[in-house]
């Protein structure tokens, strides 16, 4: 047989997803200071995002300056006054020493405002190991920035270091909003102004939840994209209480956000060997302002996996039922881990406001289409959506269900195709299945089969071959 394609995947609780790495570079010094708090401003469309050291970033640092130095006057907290760092900072796990990003020795920074670029590096006491936080733009995703955090080991033996950004949410006049993440649960609760702790398989993101009035910048962080890490926890948190700690924190669900709102997130400690370099990536992306409607927002062309964006008010005293039924059209095949039509009970007087992942399965341009009925109202959305062009497998990147679909899109008809899943460490073939021509989109055939791949948790490897 042939081997046509293959992908690596991770699942966990039933979710699949594409882990990849992403490489930045390092530009020549250039140093700023505002009232004596070190910040260096790179753009994201049109706002600029400033980084400091304490190995985070902000778009407030006036605010973030004098926020932590009424803190540090009037709590009892142990750190120096003279120290100047912000409200949000990076913590350090070297095998059971924990550094906040300002103990580091030899702090430096490297700015490039022209190529989007920021490096702030720092060296571990007593231990050859270098730490870097990147923040890049990117230019073909505009309103978009990634940070990375590395860590290159010249010790002579394996090391385990992990890394857990705290960072502080909120704007020059509101310091606690609320904060949401994205389930495929209908009924499921998605806004919180409490402690809450999660995972990327609950949640393939989080962002602020702003009312329409509020003039701060929203942020989305995309926790399961391509050249990202997923972290392994997620926390949001009372700030106050969230900073002060260092590497461990209990969440308490009691414990209210909405004073003061912050977002806690780990990369778990993992052996680093001699001379290599431990690299994770996250992505931050500028929100733009959601109005009442139904909008899709492609996230990549390549697997055609994209966000459904919802929302509605009911005006009315009384409850109501909103519906909304799922179409790819003639041209495409949709998967979707929910029922179809969504179905949501909006309670009176209140906002529906949800954001539904799926995966549309086709080549070029696609019409995708969302029926909605409002009681007896009923409208059809039309949304246009571009996919590429090029023969590929686009099995879904996190799912769930035990039952795994494997999808291939081809220029070729008739072809008699084999869908293998294995384990990725043993080479354990979990499932094989057969691959059936189910559409026929403009000189393009979707191939579709599906495994059943029980409660395995981790990496696996989906080969597709001809017979």
């Amino acid at each position: 047989m042939k081997q046509i394609q293959c992908m690596i995947n991770r699942i966990k609780s039933f979710f699949i997803l594409l882990i990849v790495l992403v490489v930045n570079s390092i530009y020549p010094v250039e140093n700023r200071h505002l009232f004596g708090f070190p910040t260096f401003a790179i753009y994201a469309g049109k706002i600029p995002i400033y980084a400091t050291l304490s190995g985070s970033f902000t778009f407030y640092p006036e605010k973030e300056m004098q926020k932590i130095e009424s803190f540090l006057k009037t709590s009892n907290s142990k750190i120096p006054i003279t120290i100047r760092h912000g409200s949000s900072y990076l913590t350090i796990k070297y095998e059971n020493t924990i550094y906040k990003f300002h103990e580091l020795n030899n702090i430096q920074s490297e700015w490039n405002i022209e190529g989007g670029n920021i490096s702030i590096s720092g060296q571990i006491p007593n231990a050859d190991v270098e730490i870097f936080v990147i923040i890049q733009t990117k230019e073909s995703k505009r309103g978009t920035f990634v940070v990375s955090y590395k860590a290159i080991n010249r010790t002579n033996r394996i090391v385990d270091i992990g890394f857990r950004s705290l960072i502080d949410i909120g704007s020059e006049d509101n310091d606690g909003i609320p904060l949401k993440i994205c389930t495929d649960n209908t009924s499921e609760k998605e806004v919180y102004s409490n402690e809450f702790k999660f995972t990327p398989y609950k949640s393939n993101y989080w962002e602020t939840y702003e009312n329409e009035t509020d003039s701060m910048i929203g942020i989305r962080n995309n926790m399961i994209e391509p050249r990202t890490t997923p972290p392994d926890q997620i926390a949001f948190v009372n700030w106050e209480k969230g900073y002060l700690s260092d590497w461990k924190y209990f969440t308490n669900k009691n414990l209210l956000t909405n004073n003061d709102s912050a977002v806690m997130i780990w990369w778990n400690p993992r052996p680093v060997k001699v001379g290599e370099t431990l690299e994770i990536s996250t992505e931050y992306e500028i929100k733009k302002p959601i109005k009442e409607g139904v909008f899709f927002d492609l996230v990549n062309p390549e697997t055609g996996t994209g966000k459904l964006h919802i929302k509605a008010i009911n005006n009315s005293d009384t409850k109501k039922e909103f519906s909304y039924e799922l179409d790819a059209g003639e041209n495409a095949v949709l998967s979707l881990n929910a029922n179809n039509p969504l179905k949501f009970i909006v309670e009176k007087n209140s906002i529906l406001d949800k954001i539904i992942p799926l995966s549309l399965h086709g080549k070029g341009e696609i019409n995708f289409f969302v029926k909605e009925r409002q009681g007896k109202v009923e409208t059809t959305h039309s949304l246009p959506v571009r996919l590429t062009q090029e023969n590929r497998d686009q099995s879904p990147k996190f799912w769930k269900s035990s039952k795994y679909p494997i999808i291939y899109n081809s220029n070729q008809d008739g072809l008699r195709l084999k869908g293998i899943v294995r384990a990725r460490d043993s080479g354990k073939k979990l499932g094989e299945t057969e691959l059936i021509s189910v559409k026929s989109i403009q000189n393009s055939f979707v191939y579709l089969g599906e495994v059943d791949i029980k409660e395995f948790n981790g990496e696996v490897l989906v080969e597709i071959f001809k017979k």
